[in-house]
C-alpha cells in the first residue's frame, strides 16, 4: 500500500533577475525527494532536480514544452501566456533532523561560520523549518514567553530575518565591540535601526566556483569579499570589476589597433 502523500498542485515558471527560467513544484510539506513520483499534466515525468525543501525542479526546456502545450489545450490567444500547469506529487514527508538551536541561536550560528558547508547548510535549515512552522501561520520567531526575535546579524555584513531571508548591509558599521553573531535588536540599539540600508544579499553555494578567477568560494569570501553575479553565476565583485575593464580595455586596443591600419 502507497501511504505517501497525494498532493494536487501545478508547475509554475520561475524567472530569474537574470533570465533564467525553470519550472517548480511547490508542495505543502518538506519532501524526502527519493520518494517523489511528479505527474505534470498527466504525463509521467523526471524532475532535473530537487530544491532544499525537496521540490521537483522542471528544466527550462521541459517546462516551457509543457507551459506551450498546455496553452494550446485552453486555445487562449497566443498573446496571454499559461505559466502554470496542473500537477500531482506523491511523496513520503520529510522532518528536520537538526535542534533547531543549531540555526536560531546566537551560539548555534556561531558554530556554522567555520566553513561554506555549515553556513549553507544553516541558511537552508532556517528556510527548511519555516517552510515547516508556515503551516500554522508560524515563523522563526514564535517563542511562547520570550522576547526572542529569530532574527540575526553576521560580521556585521548580513541580516537574517524571521523569514528565513539574508540580506546585505549596504555600508560598513566601524564598530570593533559588536561581536561576529549578534540578535537584530542588539545591532539596531548599537547602531540605530534606520542607519543603514540594505538588500537581498547574494550567496553562492557550497562548493561553487567564481568563473572568473577559479577560486572555491570561502567563508573568507562571505565574511570580508563582495559577491556579484555575472551570466547567471556567482562571481567575486572585484573579478567582475576587473574582467570588464580588462575587456573595455582590450576593445580600445583592437579599435586603436585598426585605426592606424
Amino acid at each position: 500500500m502507497d501511504n505517501r502523500l497525494h498532493e494536487r498542485t501545478q508547475m509554475t515558471l520561475h524567472t530569474s533577475p537574470t533570465g533564467k527560467t525553470w519550472g517548480v513544484i511547490e508542495l505543502e510539506h518538506l519532501a524526502k525527494p527519493e520518494s517523489v513520483t511528479v505527474y505534470l499534466d498527466g504525463h509521467l515525468i523526471t524532475p532535473e532536480s530537487f530544491d532544499i525543501y525537496g521540490q521537483p525542479i522542471i528544466s527550462k526546456e521541459m517546462a516551457l514544452y509543457f507551459t506551450w502545450k498546455r496553452q494550446m489545450a485552453m486555445k487562449t490567444d497566443s498573446l496571454i501566456t499559461c505559466e502554470e500547469v496542473p500537477a500531482t506529487v506523491r511523496y513520503e514527508q520529510d522532518e528536520i533532523s537538526v535542534p533547531k538551536s543549531s540555526f536560531d541561536s546566537v551560539a548555534g550560528i556561531q558554530r556554522c561560520l567555520g566553513s561554506m558547508e555549515d553556513f549553507t547548510r544553516m541558511l537552508n535549515n532556517r528556510k527548511r523549518y519555516l517552510k515547516t512552522q508556515k503551516q500554522k501561520g508560524m515563523s522563526l520567531s514564535e517563542f511562547v514567553n520570550t522576547n526572542h526575535l529569530g532574527e540575526y546579524v553576521i560580521w556585521k555584513r548580513f541580516i537574517l530575518d524571521k523569514f528565513a531571508s539574508i540580506f546585505r548591509i549596504a555600508r560598513d558599521i566601524d564598530m570593533e565591540f559588536i561581536p561576529d553573531v549578534c540578535e537584530l535588536s542588539f545591532f539596531d540599539s548599537q547602531v540605530g535601526s534606520d542607519s543603514y540600508p540594505y538588500g537581498t544579499a547574494i550567496i553562492p553555494d557550497a562548493g561553487s566556483v567564481c568563473p572568473i578567477c577559479g577560486r572555491k568560494f570561502s567563508i573568507y569570501d562571505m565574511q570580508t569579499r563582495s559577491i556579484s553575479l555575472i551570466n547567471e553565476k556567482h562571481c567575486h565583485t572585484a573579478c567582475k570589476e576587473d574582467y570588464y575593464k580588462l575587456q573595455a580595455d582590450t576593445q580600445e586596443s583592437f579599435s586603436w589597433y585598426e585605426i592606424k591600419q
